[in-house]
């Protein structure tokens, strides 16, 4: 298997950090390849005994394929899940983190632990518990927790293996498009709702959701804005997503919808019928977000409001395969709101909570129909071509600064009259009213 430069680099920086630290989470955007990553080190690494920790079946899956792509024999592989069980002494043995307990894996040298923020998780940490002298590899696109817990408590050093915005320069990953709802209605939309520590409750926010008129027009901005992407569409809970999916059918678009009590096998089978196109719109309820490779989806439709940057970024990442030059966000939401584009660069840390780093003041396109999203300086939109009206923050920031302007030169001209009158009667040199006005103005 031959790997992309970035991804070479990033499994010789993790052969160099572990020569100082023991416990390493490794990030790089959903879509970058951290499974790749991961296997190519293991199998540069020959003669280490291998625990791979997951907390889906999805997961176990592509590390079982990733590591034969890599050149690691089939023979070295061995598998511990709820789904299937063989040769659990092999030397890289996959395992489901939900059987790990009380199996005897024997000596490790090397634990991975795939979407590593959730290895403060109690299965997680035992685990690292009874592997003591075991180097940990952590591997995730978004290194941080919902509750605030620092993942230092697990972890010694953080490396940052790549950016959204270098991978989508080199065409390894899809630029998106946004279009948002507007900030008031995104404000409306979860007006009232309990506050909390933690993201908002899955009941509050379904009957928000059903409530809103904003909901009602999810089907008909996707046929304006997308008719006939392949999309996926986040949801509330199952109850929204049947919701939902019958609105899709009722406007004649082929949809179907996943949540956690749809088989393993059913799961297969829509997701291969949305590739094929026989299916255009999967509704799903808390099982796309992690562990799934969507290269032919076109459009993501956020229909499920959300305080954490780790949720919407995993939602907005379903789409960024480069098999599409760009693909649509469509936010119902106001998530965008929230958490910033998708691509924006986030200074993620071990002890602190995850920052947006700069980002660029947003605005939504004023053009009759268009809701993309813009920076706030762009002055025509850059899909419908409409003219942009000047933001009422730039208009006001002017008006202060033409204020300031207007204010300093009444002073100067104040302050010259005094200064004039001054060099008249102690009857000053020449150049002496000049010189004082430099002095005090510049």
């Amino acid at each position: 298997m031959k790997l992309r430069t970035y991804e070479t680099r990033a499994v010789a920086q993790i052969v160099r950090a572990f020569r100082s630290v023991k416990r390493l989470l490794a990030v790089a955007p959903t879509g970058a390849g951290k499974t790749v990553i991961g296997a190519a080190l293991i199998q540069s690494r020959p003669k280490l005994r291998v625990l791979w920790l997951a907390h889906r079946w999805e997961l176990l899956e592509q590390a079982i394929e990733q590591l034969v792509k890599a050149g690691v024999p089939r023979a070295d592989i061995g598998l511990l899940s709820g789904k299937d069980s063989y040769n659990v002494n092999a030397r890289v043995l996959v395992a489901s983190i939900f059987m790990f307990r009380g199996h005897d894996v024997g000596k490790r040298d090397l634990v991975v632990v795939d979407e590593a923020h959730h290895a403060m998780a109690a299965g997680y940490r035992a685990v690292l518990k009874a592997l003591p002298r075991a180097q940990v590899l952590g591997l995730t696109a978004t290194p941080a927790r919902l509750d605030g817990q620092p993942l230092g408590d697990v972890f010694e050093k953080l490396l940052i293996m790549a950016e959204a915005v270098d991978l989508i320069a080199g065409g390894y990953l899809a630029r998106s498009r946004v279009y948002w709802i507007p900030k008031d209605k995104a404000r409306e939309l979860v007006k009232g709702l309990p506050p909390g520590g933690g993201d908002w409750s899955e009941r509050t926010l379904e009957r928000a959701m059903g409530r809103h008129k904003l909901t009602k027009s999810i089907v008909a901005e996707w046929r304006r804005i997308c008719p006939g992407a392949s999309t996926i569409a986040f949801a509330v809970s199952v109850k929204h997503a049947k919701q939902l999916c019958r609105r899709f059918l009722a406007a004649h678009v082929k949809a179907e919808m996943l949540s956690w009590e749809t088989s393993a096998a059913d799961r297969d089978a829509i997701m291969e019928r949305l590739r094929s196109g026989a299916t255009k719109v999967i509704v799903n309820v808390q099982v796309l977000t992690e562990g799934v490779d969507c290269p032919d989806v076109e459009c993501i439709v956020l229909a499920r409001p959300t305080k954490s940057l780790t949720l919407y970024r995993q939602m907005c990442g379903r789409g960024a395969r480069p098999s599409s030059k760009r693909y649509v966000v469509l936010d119902e939401v106001g998530n965008a709101w929230r958490h910033g584009s998708p691509e924006a660069i986030v200074e993620w840390s071990l002890e602190a909570p995850p920052k947006i780093k700069g980002p660029e003041p947003m605005k939504v396109c004023a053009g009759e129909g268009c809701r993309c999203a813009m920076p706030i300086a762009v002055m025509v939109c850059p899909e419908c071509g409409a003219e942009q009206p000047e933001p009422e923050e730039v208009v006001a920031k002017r008006r202060a600064e033409l204020e300031e302007m207007q204010a300093l030169e009444s002073e100067k001209k104040a302050a010259r009259r005094r200064i004039e009158a001054l060099a008249k009667q102690k009857k000053a040199p020449r150049g002496f009213v000049e010189s004082v006005m430099r002095e005090m103005f510049g």
